[in-house]
């Protein structure tokens, strides 16, 4: 996701917070098209969905958004017809503003009939207006509050919460796709609306396929602040959470339990095969007084093992700078880290490798008493890896890392795609965008050009 405007080679593209880039780093100028006007303000978190190859976005941006040009009008018996220049993905129900056309046709209306792929009607009280081209070119904005579902090409999906306005009362942080294809979403909201209304949430909510709120998600009064990571396990579905405050309440009545004041990390059971209700918590993981700071990002190994960033020094109590890694049952693992600094400052991402060892990013410049500047990687056992060595560096903050995992992108894979708020990686420019060669050096064959022209918080792979 990206700010405003990128570049790509040296000439200048306007994009709008979110952006698609072939393998060789060039805008993909198609997905671009698609987007229209793309969201309204930030995008924080991308998440795939690998059934279906949709893509879910989540932040702050509200209103109208993901506008497309709008090419022709038409006025008949009270219903308007307009004509977009690209496919609309608009579903009857759904919620749209329309700008741009003219004081007759202007305005939020909901969709009546979706006649084809490029034109849509709604009901509009007034005099008849012959089919004439809008010159110059109108603006449908499609209503995408804080979370939005595209297709793998970058069209707004219609029939994703169709009607309804979304997430409000704050951002969106972290999203995690279910094997089932359901949608978990944290974040420092309080509401979610669909087309049968409004709903109160606490800052965690699960959504169906189909965009409904998931009423058998039971959280209870839920976190008792943001939430800013998810961690699912493919085995058996469980979700870890972490939170800006470890105070989680909830109901007796679905046996939630109340976390300690100070816990950074809980895992809730998702388990309705054996009569475990979704969304309660797991009286058998304890991570005891837990981070002394907030959870930015948690990772899964193979083991089960849990490994969590953020900005805290403590972790049950004994020193832990930035990164810790956790037992099933919540413990501390003290074999992880165990005689080594962590890190000066805040772990804001942590991806694993194939073989275990651990790439972190993040607003630190020492790891483990080893200059390493916003970017580093661990072996298994949390010490520096002096074979990947990125030289000076990024120049500010990593905020995202993605893996290519891709076993036939033989060229690519084990490569890592980082974004943040640097200008340059070991003196090079590349603004909040880069890809690194499996030891840390910058690859040139991915060229940015001058790169976004602000903060990148997420990056994700597609599968081609």
């Amino acid at each position: 996701s990206v700010a405003p405007t990128a570049s790509a080679g040296s000439a200048a593209h306007t994009v709008t917070r979110l952006a698609r880039l072939n393998a060789s780093g060039v805008l993909d100028e198609g997905f671009n098209f698609n987007i229209g006007a793309g969201p309204g303000s930030s995008v924080s978190a991308i998440a795939l969905d690998p059934n279906t190859g949709n893509i879910f976005i989540g932040g702050s941006f509200s209103g109208s958004g993901f506008g497309v040009g709008v090419t022709n009008k038409l006025l008949f018996a009270n219903v308007a017809t307009l004509t977009t220049a690209v496919p609309h993905g608009l579903v009857v129900g759904s919620a749209v503003q329309v700008s741009g056309v003219d004081a007759t046709f202007n305005g939020p209306y909901t969709v009546t009939a979706v006649p084809s792929a490029t034109t849509f009607s709604y009901a509009k009280v007034a005099a008849d207006v012959v089919s004439q081209a809008v010159t110059p070119a109108g603006s449908v904005g499609r209503t995408a509050g804080e979370i939005a579902r595209l297709t793998a090409g970058g069209v707004l999906d219609g029939t994703f919460n169709t009607g309804g306005t979304g997430i409000s009362g704050g951002a969106v942080n972290s999203l995690a796709v279910e094997a089932d294809g359901q949608l978990v979403v944290g974040g420092t909201f309080t509401l979610y609306t669909t087309a049968g209304g409004a709903t109160a949430v606490n800052q965690l909510v699960r959504l169906n396929t189909n965009g409904a709120l998931d009423t058998s998600f039971n959280l209870g009064t839920g976190p008792g602040g943001g939430v800013n990571g998810l961690a699912l396990d493919p085995s058996n579905g469980a979700l870890v959470v972490g939170e800006a405050f470890g105070n989680f309440g909830g109901s007796t009545a679905n046996g939630l339990v109340r976390l300690v004041s100070d816990s950074a990390v809980l895992t809730i059971v998702d388990d309705e095969l054996n009569n475990v209700p979704a969304g309660s918590t797991d009286p058998l993981f304890s991570t005891g007084t837990g981070a002394n700071g907030f959870i930015q990002a948690i990772a899964r190994q193979t083991n089960n093992l849990l490994l969590v960033g953020g900005d805290f020094t403590l972790f049950n109590d004994v020193p832990r700078g930035g990164l810790a890694r956790i037992t099933t049952a919540g413990a501390l693992d003290p074999t992880f880290l165990a005689t080594s600094a962590g890190f000066t400052n805040t772990v804001r991402a942590i991806v694993l490798q194939a073989d275990a060892r651990i790439l972190v990013g993040g607003s630190f410049t020492n790891a483990n008493n080893t200059n390493r500047n916003y970017i580093v990687r661990l072996n298994t056992d949390g010490a520096t890896d002096s074979s990947f060595n990125p030289g000076a560096g990024a120049d500010n903050p990593v905020n995202a890392i993605a893996l290519y995992t891709n076993a036939t992108d033989t060229a690519n894979l084990g490569k890592s795609i980082i974004g943040g708020s640097f200008a340059s990686y070991n003196g090079t420019v590349r603004n909040g965008l880069a890809r690194l060669n499996t030891d840390g050096s910058l690859d040139p064959t991915f060229d940015i050009g001058t790169g976004a022209n602000g903060t990148i918080y997420s990056v994700a792979l597609q599968t081609d």
